[in-house]
């Protein structure tokens, strides 16, 4: 549950805008922050020292400015450049809250985007962890807030500094459009993951190698919920954004947006199947369990059925009377024996005429 709600007890009882950052303990601990000034011929990355001077670029159109801060640790600082950008508290508030539900805000000069970006842990493959990205779109600038040092952008990076695409000849809008679209692409890994554990998980409930099979199950499917829970609001933000009448928002951009939004909702029903696939799982090995016990109960209970009649007749004969005709027979060990021997036999072929092993 700490994925989705984290420890607020620090912002317990203070007034809306108290920018406190709600965070894992082992996150955002450090803070950096990067500038990237281009345009279709230059480029230029720098640190926060010029960051004065780069939103002056922005406010003149001259190139679009990506300003990407990593790291929540710094709340002062986040929110100076916040008010540099002309962002109000209450979103710098929702920035340091990494425990928001995606979601889109939307003024007349600015688009406010909260999202999830998820992670396979490599020595977990079956847990996810999710990072809160927040992106705020401006006419000329996007800035990019994460919760964490991560490297969720480093392709973006790369292709603006190779002028690989056509990001460096396209506008802020398009930026916006590049790293939502890498945080989707982070969802196809997620979930490709996930069904290649749960077609594992398929083969050996058909070979039955494995008796924590309910353990693994159940862990899968709370993954699904989780993800479910991260990706099914992105689907609502990215319809909300493609309907936006932003003059900064270009029609052919949102050409763009439509594809990813096809690619979210493509990734909400793998997300589906994946979960009834999981149903599925636990029903077969339920029924394979069923099937081995009731085959173990039927061999036990052939077992019980054969010997209780010979029981009863070794019981007879175990009896302590005085005179039984058989104790002074010279044969009457071996007919005991023979006696045994046919009706077990007897029982077994009955049991088999009647297919019941």
């Amino acid at each position: 549950m700490a994925r989705i709600l984290k420890d607020r007890s620090k912002k317990h009882g203070l007034p809306p805008g108290s920018l406190i950052p709600v965070v894992d303990d082992n996150n955002s601990k450090d803070f950096e922050c990067s500038i990237f000034e281009y345009d279709a011929v230059t480029f230029t990355e720098s640190a926060s020292d010029k960051l004065v001077s780069a939103i002056r670029s922005a406010q003149d159109k001259r190139r679009v400015t990506w300003v990407a801060l990593q790291g929540l640790s710094d709340p002062k600082r986040i929110e100076e450049i916040g008010k540099l950008f002309g962002i109000q508290g209450l979103w710098i508030e929702d920035v340091l809250n990494t425990d928001h539900r995606p979601k889109l805000e939307e003024l007349s000069s600015l688009i406010f985007l909260i999202l999830k970006s998820p992670r396979i842990e490599a020595l977990n493959p079956a847990h996810i962890e999710f990072e809160q990205i927040n992106l705020f779109l401006g006419d000329g600038f996007v800035l990019s807030v994460q919760e964490r040092l991560s490297n969720v952008f480093e392709f973006v990076t790369k292709r603006i500094r190779d002028r690989k695409g056509i990001v460096r000849e396209k506008g802020a809008d398009y930026l916006f459009y590049a790293l939502l679209d890498t945080v989707i692409d982070n969802y196809f890994v997620v979930t490709e993951k996930l069904s290649l554990e749960i077609e594992t998980i398929e083969e050996e409930v058909n070979e039955f190698e494995d008796r924590d099979f309910p353990v693994r199950i159940n862990r899968l499917k709370t993954e699904t919920i989780f993800l479910k829970k991260a990706i099914v609001p992105i689907r609502e933000a990215l319809t909300a954004i493609i309907k936006s009448q932003n003059q900064f928002l270009e029609e052919k951009t949102k050409i763009y947006l439509n594809d990813v939004l096809d690619h979210v909702i493509q990734i909400i029903d793998v997300n589906e199947n994946n979960k009834e696939l999981l149903v599925n799982l636990a029903f077969t090995h339920q029924s394979k369990l069923n099937q081995r016990t009731n085959e173990i109960v039927k061999v036990l209970t052939l077992f019980a059925s054969i010997f209780s009649p010979l029981t009863f007749i070794v019981g007879v004969y175990g009896m302590n009377f005085t005179h039984m005709p058989e104790y002074q027979w010279e044969h009457g060990y071996a007919f005991i024996w023979l006696l045994i021997a046919f009706v077990a036999g007897m029982m077994l072929y009955l049991f088999k005429r009647k297919g019941w092993f």
